[in-house]
């Protein structure tokens, strides 16, 4: 009896994406992230009528043979928040890959209280949502093929998170080194 981990009806599915996985780890030092100074230059210095909470965070996180780096940056006015995280997943594409790959599948939902749907954007996709209970709106966007950039916002309404994302320079991103069909 074929053990059913092993079994080839039942893992034929999953090659290409062990091959995926290995072949990332297997390259994956030979896709260097920014720095995290390189990343608080993606990031809006500003943003009219807000506040910046503190300077921008950074960090270089490693995990094995995986790396990515994250910026943050929060801005306040009044009782309305917004914060940006911004991850360089270059040496990390699998994290990239789970993080957006269902987005275009998502169902929308839009009714009286939830606003939820798939976005495209130029060389972007991603998922925007708005909670009208609470009041909160989050933009998740997979930029190039490396990037990944959240922005929450606290009553904020999602046509001023939009006004947000029109302040990244997304010309200044870098491409990815190789072309990642797997999460579009």
């Amino acid at each position: 009896m074929a053990s059913p981990i092993l079994n080839p009806s039942r893992t034929g599915s999953l090659i290409p994406s062990l091959f995926f996985i290995t072949w990332c780890c297997l390259h994956a030092q030979e896709r260097p992230v920014l720095l995290p100074e390189e990343m608080k230059k993606l990031l809006p210095k500003e943003i009219e009528g807000f506040t910046t909470q503190s300077r921008p965070v950074t960090r270089l996180i490693k995990i094995g043979t995986l790396s990515y780096s994250l910026a943050e940056q929060s801005f306040s006015k009044s009782k309305r928040k917004i914060k940006i995280l911004l991850f360089d997943y270059n040496n990390a594409l699998i994290m990239y890959s789970q993080a957006t790959n269902k987005w275009k599948d998502m169902p929308t939902i839009e009714n009286d209280s939830v606003i939820s749907r798939f976005i495209e954007l130029n060389d972007c996709i991603g998922r925007e949502s708005f909670n009208k209970i609470n009041n909160t709106s989050q933009i998740l966007l997979g930029i190039s093929d490396r990037f990944y950039l959240t922005l929450a916002g606290e009553r904020i309404d999602l046509e001023t998170l939009h006004g947000i994302v029109r302040l990244f320079d997304l010309s200044q991103f870098p491409r990815t080194a190789i072309d990642n069909p797997k999460s579009r």
